[in-house]
Parts: structure tokens; C-alpha cells; sequence
């Protein structure tokens, strides 16, 4: 798979994997690829409760059941509102909620 089409890909897996998904604690969410992994990152405003947790995790099953070739890693982190996220982006941002 070329670069576009793994950017294509991961962009729309992504996009469909967090329909319902999203939070009002979800910050942001940003992913990296390359030809065999894709790295997923949720920021938080608080630190997520287990529900959130939960839906982290079954967002990465989402991913995994499109990509069996790719290892895909989850991180998840809390960094409370005004600090600033930018710093935090991988490749791309998916989700990015107004401040």
C-alpha cells in the first residue's frame, strides 16, 4: 500500500472507528503510521474514568479488526485545559474539540 493509501486508510478507519465515540472529556485525538504500525494518542482534559478507558480500548479493537497486518499502540493521556496540546500531534489530528 502506497503512502497516500495508507494515509487514506488510517484517516478514514479512524474517522469511522470514533462515530459515537467521542467525549466531552476528549481533548484530542491524533495518529502516526507508517507501512507496519499505527500508534494512536487520546488527550484527555481529566484523566479518563473507566468508561473512557473502555471506549479507548474498543476504538483500538475497531482499528485492529481494519489493519491485521499493522501493530497498532494506544496511549492516553491527560493534560488539563489551558495547558497546550500541539506539541502532542503524531501525524495527523483526528479530533480536535473548539477551546
Amino acid at each position: 500500500m502506497g503512502s497516500i493509501e495508507l494515509r487514506s486508510a488510517v484517516l478514514l478507519a479512524m474517522q469511522s472507528s470514533l462515530l459515537g465515540m467521542i467525549t466531552p472529556n476528549m481533548r484530542a485525538i491524533t495518529c502516526g503510521y507508517n507501512e507496519s504500525n499505527i500508534s494512536i494518542k487520546f488527550v484527555f482534559d481529566n484523566t479518563p474514568d473507566a468508561d473512557e478507558n473502555e471506549l479507548c480500548e474498543d476504538i483500538l479493537t475497531e482499528m485492529l479488526s481494519h489493519f491485521d497486518s499493522h501493530k497498532i499502540s494506544l496511549e492516553v493521556i491527560s493534560i488539563p485545559i489551558p495547558e497546550n496540546i500541539k506539541g502532542e500531534l503524531l501525524d495527523n489530528w483526528i479530533y480536535m474539540r473548539r477551546e
